[in-house]
């Protein structure tokens, strides 16, 4: 935000909290060996707490690490290092807790705590947290790089060592913020394979891949810099679905509020090969600005590698560990160029006389219950009763984010058909598609919006209950009324599709939304504890600052509460928007 924009407020039920630039936290970071700060003498390793920061608005968070190798929940707290922390923390900090590495207990260890201890010990952390005003946050511990028969362990979620399950557990008893990052990291380790993520992800080198490391390492729990960077990465998705949690009371959602809302954006950096079968290359993931940057590749056999290209075909490196780079702040592509391989192809914006891109649906996203996975998605649409279409609206699948999903007719040709409007246009906007593919084979689809048609392919995500999203660049959208078409380019058919989004604001179905006069002039709105309005309230740039529900909603006394300035209001109930508008709130 700007110093010339008004201050804003959040409305939080009965009170109001304020964010501003000047608003300001630290996060405290408690944890062992995999979260500490490690000295650049020992680069590449890194531990999540040093890089976690760079996906936090830097003008508001602090981050102060305080975790230390060795210790578990018992030993940082025998040590007297919590007891130390308390003269740090003020209120309205927040207090990130992960252990469980060094807790695994095995019987002999003096600072190995029995499963049966590990929420005591874990409760005096919480507890001391909130003495000191402080909102604690768990973290469950990252997945080890463990694997029996070609099938990865999740070592903390075995029978006798379910220290992820203790955790999850007290969270929900004592209402408090629990990161999942055990199995965010489980899942796309898996889908990665132990390949790929020993040498890409872990404290593992070959001779000769780091100067610090001359003999090279093999570690299977600590993690080179890129680890430690997915680990922040998953942590800061996580963080981004703590409002629309179950089980947190709002009191807590509230607390949480400039957490989430301190996030930075996310930008795809795609990184690719000029060669289909040239060996491993760095995945394709979302960064945000500044985030430390890491490219390698491990060219197979008889494979050559002679430099790294960037997004304008520029050779930026000969080295196949290419590091000691950010993230540049905007999407971008790096070509890992190989002996043999195509020409270098420039980034660039869809054709005219095509009308034809490519989405970047070869970025591999964490499997989400969430529908907000990248923060410049702005408006999302339900996609569970199209306008027309060949296929069925289902409710057999569990974690669908609307009224339902859409099951596409599964033969070659089927269509479905949207009528879509958009208050606002874009030549470069980021379309985000929410989806389910329990099938074994990728899913190939055309999606047609306002004339432009994008090829896009739905990866496995395992069943059909699992969801997942992908993302497509450069999309071209006016703002006007708008068709969506999605058709099946095979035989297989599609996905199931959840919900559509967009990172424009004003995404409705066409005709779908009621004008706030009208619900300025029924003065309160009331609705059941079963089916809530979610509120989500946008300052003049963009940055959605408010996502709560209510059972009860009086709009004026909501406006009232707002700083004057230009904002937009939405409201959302049963996964439909109803009301949706652009407000100036005058002195």
């Amino acid at each position: 935000m700007k110093k010339t924009l008004s201050t804003l407020f959040i409305l939080l039920v009965m009170a109001t909290v304020a964010i501003t630039d000047s608003t300001s936290f630290t996060i405290h970071v408690i944890g062992d060996s995999t979260v500490a700060t490690y000295k650049s003498s020992v680069y590449p390793q890194t531990g999540w707490g040093q890089v976690v920061g760079s996906f936090f608005n830097e003008s508001q968070v602090l981050i102060n690490n305080v975790a230390i190798g060795g210790r578990s929940s018992k030993t940082f707290f025998t040590d007297g290092r919590l007891a130390a922390l308390k003269s740090q923390v003020k209120p309205g900090d927040y207090l990130f807790v992960q252990f469980g590495h060094n807790d695994r207990y095995f019987g002999s260890n003096a600072r190995q705590v029995p499963l049966d201890s590990f929420a005591y010990f874990l409760k005096i952390y919480l507890d001391s947290a909130k003495s000191w005003n402080a909102i604690p946050v768990l973290v469950s511990p990252m997945v080890m790089n463990a694997w029996s028969n070609g099938t990865m362990r999740n070592v903390f979620t075995e029978n006798g060592s379910d220290y992820r399950g203790v955790m999850e557990k007290l969270a929900k008893e004592q209402d408090v913020a629990f990161i999942d990052l055990n199995m965010r990291s489980y899942e796309d380790c898996k889908k990665w394979g132990q390949t790929y993520i020993t040498s890409f992800l872990y404290h593992h080198y070959d001779v000769g891949d780091y100067p610090n490391w001359p003999e090279g390492s093999n570690d299977g729990t600590h993690f080179q810099e890129n680890g430690s960077v997915s680990n922040a990465r998953w942590i800061a998705n996580e963080i981004s679905s703590l409002s629309s949690s179950t089980y947190l009371s709002n009191a807590t959602k509230q607390n949480l509020l400039p957490l989430i809302s301190s996030l930075k954006p996310h930008y795809v950096v795609t990184v690719k090969a000029n060669k289909s079968v040239s060996g491993l290359v760095t995945k394709t993931a979302f960064f945000p600005a500044g985030a430390p940057l890491t490219l390698r590749v491990k060219p197979a056999s008889g494979e050559t590698f002679e430099y790294w290209a960037d997004a304008d075909c520029r050779q930026v490196s000969t080295s196949q560990i290419y590091y000691g780079i950010q993230a540049p702040g905007k999407p971008t592509t790096y070509t890992a160029m190989f002996k043999g391989g195509s020409a270098c192809v420039q980034t660039s914006v869809p054709s005219s006389s095509s009308n034809e891109v490519s989405s970047s649906s070869s970025v591999e996203v964490s499997s989400s219950s969430v529908i907000v996975i990248r923060p410049e998605i702005l408006s999302w649409v339900d996609m569970a009763n199209p306008d027309s279409g060949s296929g069925t609206t289902d409710v057999n699948h569990e974690g669908y984010t609307g009224e339902g999903f859409w099951n596409i007719e599964n033969a070659l040709g089927s269509k479905t058909f949207y009528q879509l409007e958009s208050k606002n246009a874009s030549t470069n906007a980021v379309m985000a598609i929410r989806y389910a593919n329990g099938s074994t084979e990728t899913r190939s689809m055309k999606v047609t919006l306002d004339g432009w048609t994008y090829s896009v392919v739905f990866p496995p995500t395992e069943t059909w209950a699992t969801w997942d999203t992908i993302f497509v660049e450069d999309v071209w959208i006016d703002a006007v009324s708008m068709p969506l078409v999605i058709e099946s380019t095979s035989e297989t058919g599609g996905p199931n599709i959840d919900a559509l989004g967009l990172s424009v604001l004003g995404l409705t179905r066409e005709s779908s939304i009621t004008s706030i006069e009208v619900i300025s002039k029924n003065k309160s709105l009331l609705f059941s504890n079963n089916n809530p309005v979610q509120i989500l309230l946008f300052d003049a740039l963009g940055t959605c600052f408010l996502n709560q529900q209510f059972s009860s909603f009086e709009y004026e006394n909501f406006m009232s509460s707002l700083a004057p300035g230009v904002y937009y209001i939405k409201g959302i109930q049963g996964g439909k928007t109803f009301f949706e508008q652009r407000v100036t709130k005058k002195k």
